[in-house]
């Protein structure tokens, strides 16, 4: 508002938006200064939209490309990104940066992406803006290239580079996997770009990194995805049939079974309790497979399978009840905000 308190720090920005030399000179100081930059993160997310549009044309529009280089004002930049407060002006931002794209992410900026992403996923909006500038920034061209972006996404490497590489011997980046785990969020079928080139990959290639600290955390996001249908998701764990054992024995693998354990229904459940038991002695060798052991009950499944199977048919129903009362009350809500925009009207 008008005379608050944010409006006197920004030196009367919101009162009065026209240019003024002195307070544009100070604001842009701010951006790079290790003390203001972080009143300007802030200010971004209390700012309302049109405050936002205000800072963002004045002071960032055409510069994002610098500012989200520099080693101070990249975090007021993503600051920027992931306060978004509407459709136009995230598309807008998506627009300057994405001719920026590759050098953000291979020149250790991926969390100026990460931040757009994260907006898209907030506005529900952008997806495709997103994505295509992925794909640019990654050097992907043509369709057929869009089969590696998993891959390209997880080492970061551009296309050119990763199809010359000598692939055993690529590293996994967190921030790739990072920026993985966040467009399988994107709302509607925005996480098909990243499952069409997980099911483009030799199985066997994709199984390793089930043993991998951050090639693991892609596939456990991807089978705990709440937008992946369950179908899809039966597709991945089917890929790992007849190897749970060797995966429950291994630190990050047995995550891997724990997340499979929680997306399957009774039948497959069953199919893993099986491959366990034959396998006891190698998986109750390890302490990794003992505590997979414990989460899937097999001790009470050898003992008595029926008492197991209704214990677990309890579980997945007081399961369904819970998320049929959360829809039913998350639906009223919706319907009162469109009522109450409306009466705004």
């Amino acid at each position: 508002q008008p005379g608050s308190l944010l409006d006197k720090c920004l030196l009367n920005l919101v009162s009065d938006p026209t240019e003024n030399a002195r307070r544009d000179s100070a604001l842009k100081l701010m951006i790079d200064d290790i003390v203001g930059s972080h009143f300007l993160q802030k200010v971004m997310e209390l700012a309302s939209p049109k405050l936002l549009q205000t800072l963002f044309e004045r002071y960032f529009c055409g510069r994002l490309s610098v500012l989200s280089m520099h080693p101070i004002s990249n975090f007021v930049v993503q600051s920027l990104l992931s306060n978004a407060k509407n459709e136009r002006q995230l598309k807008t931002m998506i627009a300057e940066i994405q001719p920026s794209v590759g050098t953000l992410l291979f020149k250790q900026r991926p969390g100026v992406v990460r931040a757009l992403l994260d907006s898209c996923i907030r506005l529900r909006a952008g997806s495709v803006e997103i994505m295509n500038a992925l794909y640019s920034g990654l050097g992907i061209s043509a369709l057929d290239e869009r089969k590696e972006l998993i891959n390209l996404l997880a080492f970061l490497m551009p296309y050119k580079e990763f199809v010359n590489a000598d692939y055993d011997q690529l590293p996994f980046r967190i921030q790739g996997s990072l920026i993985i785990q966040l467009v399988l969020q994107l709302p509607g079928d925005g996480h098909e770009p990243i499952m069409n080139s997980f099911f483009a990959q030799a199985p066997d290639r994709m199984y390793s990194w089930c043993k991998d600290p951050s090639g693991s955390r892609i596939i456990e996001a991807i089978i705990s995805s709440e937008h992946i249908p369950l179908a899809t998701k039966r597709k991945v764990l089917d890929q790992y049939s007849n190897k749970y054992a060797d995966l429950a024995v291994n630190k990050y693998g047995s995550h891997i079974v724990d997340a499979c354990w929680k997306v399957s229904d009774m039948p497959y459940k069953e199919k893993i309790m099986i491959e366990l038991i034959q396998r006891e002695m190698l998986v109750q060798d390890s302490p990794f497979g003992r505590i997979v052991m414990r989460n899937c009950r097999v001790e009470q499944y050898k003992r008595r399978a029926d008492e197991w199977r209704e214990r677990e048919r309890s579980l997945q129903k007081g399961k369904r009840m819970f998320k049929d009362i959360f829809d039913s009350s998350s639906t009223p809500n919706k319907r009162s905000d469109k009522k109450s925009k409306k009466s705004k009207k």
